[in-house]
Protein backbone atom coordinates (compact mmCIF):
# COMPACT_ATOMS: atom_id res chain seq x y z
CA UNK A 1 0.00 0.00 0.00
CA UNK A 2 1.44 3.60 -0.96
CA UNK A 3 1.96 6.30 1.57
CA UNK A 4 -1.05 8.14 0.11
CA UNK A 5 -3.49 4.91 0.66
CA UNK A 6 -2.30 4.37 3.79
CA UNK A 7 -2.90 8.01 4.47
CA UNK A 8 -6.78 7.52 3.23
CA UNK A 9 -7.31 4.51 5.10
CA UNK A 10 -5.58 6.31 8.46
CA UNK A 11 -8.06 9.61 7.98
CA UNK A 12 -11.07 7.01 7.52
CA UNK A 13 -10.06 5.20 10.54
CA UNK A 14 -10.03 8.52 12.87
CA UNK A 15 -13.33 9.44 10.79
CA UNK A 16 -15.00 6.21 12.60
CA UNK A 17 -13.90 8.00 15.97
CA UNK A 18 -14.81 11.69 15.46
CA UNK A 19 -18.08 12.12 13.27
CA UNK A 20 -17.84 14.92 10.53
CA UNK A 21 -13.86 14.75 11.36
CA UNK A 22 -14.16 13.33 7.30
CA UNK A 23 -16.76 15.08 5.42
CA UNK A 24 -16.33 14.09 1.90
CA UNK A 25 -13.75 11.35 0.44
CA UNK A 26 -13.10 10.72 -3.18
CA UNK A 27 -10.70 8.31 -2.76
CA UNK A 28 -10.48 4.14 -4.45
CA UNK A 29 -13.74 3.23 -3.40
CA UNK A 30 -12.53 -0.34 -2.31
CA UNK A 31 -10.35 1.51 0.32
CA UNK A 32 -13.47 3.10 1.77
CA UNK A 33 -15.30 0.22 2.02
CA UNK A 34 -12.87 -2.28 3.79
CA UNK A 35 -12.48 0.74 6.28
CA UNK A 36 -16.17 0.52 7.01
CA UNK A 37 -16.06 -3.14 7.09
CA UNK A 38 -13.28 -2.94 9.67
CA UNK A 39 -14.08 -3.14 13.90
CA UNK A 40 -13.09 0.07 15.01
CA UNK A 41 -9.00 0.76 15.59
CA UNK A 42 -8.44 1.89 19.12
CA UNK A 43 -7.16 5.56 19.28
CA UNK A 44 -4.09 4.82 20.51
CA UNK A 45 -3.36 2.65 17.88
CA UNK A 46 -4.10 5.17 15.05
CA UNK A 47 -1.36 7.37 17.13
CA UNK A 48 1.04 4.83 17.14
CA UNK A 49 0.40 3.94 12.88
CA UNK A 50 0.17 7.57 12.28
CA UNK A 51 3.54 8.17 14.01
CA UNK A 52 4.90 5.34 12.25
CA UNK A 53 3.81 6.07 8.57
CA UNK A 54 5.41 9.98 9.46
CA UNK A 55 8.25 8.61 9.84
CA UNK A 56 8.89 6.77 6.61
CA UNK A 57 7.84 10.16 5.01
CA UNK A 58 10.20 13.13 3.79
CA UNK A 59 9.50 16.51 4.79
CA UNK A 60 6.48 17.80 3.04
CA UNK A 61 3.06 18.48 3.08
CA UNK A 62 1.82 14.63 3.18
CA UNK A 63 4.59 13.69 6.26
CA UNK A 64 2.90 17.43 7.92
CA UNK A 65 -1.14 15.88 7.53
CA UNK A 66 0.04 12.88 9.05
CA UNK A 67 1.70 14.51 11.50
CA UNK A 68 -1.51 16.37 12.25
CA UNK A 69 -3.46 13.31 12.64
CA UNK A 70 -1.34 11.49 15.12
CA UNK A 71 -1.09 14.65 17.17
CA UNK A 72 -4.99 15.35 16.98
CA UNK A 73 -5.50 11.71 18.12
CA UNK A 74 -3.43 12.19 21.01
CA UNK A 75 -4.55 15.12 22.15
CA UNK A 76 -8.22 14.24 21.89
CA UNK A 77 -7.55 11.15 24.02
CA UNK A 78 -5.97 13.38 26.31
CA UNK A 79 -2.74 11.74 26.14
CA UNK A 80 -0.44 12.78 29.34
CA UNK A 81 2.35 14.68 28.18
CA UNK A 82 4.01 18.02 29.07
CA UNK A 83 2.60 20.72 27.90
CA UNK A 84 5.68 21.89 26.06
CA UNK A 85 6.15 18.89 24.09
CA UNK A 86 2.15 18.67 22.93
CA UNK A 87 2.80 22.41 22.06
CA UNK A 88 5.66 21.85 20.07
CA UNK A 89 3.86 18.72 18.53
CA UNK A 90 0.75 21.15 17.40
CA UNK A 91 3.42 23.92 16.31
CA UNK A 92 4.90 21.11 14.09
CA UNK A 93 1.63 19.94 12.79
CA UNK A 94 0.05 23.59 11.25
CA UNK A 95 3.30 24.83 9.81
Amino acid sequence: MSHAERYLELGLRLGKHVDGLVDAYYGPPELKEQVDAEELVPAEQLGADAYALRDELPDGWLRDQVHGCATYVHVSRATRSPTRTRSREVTASVR
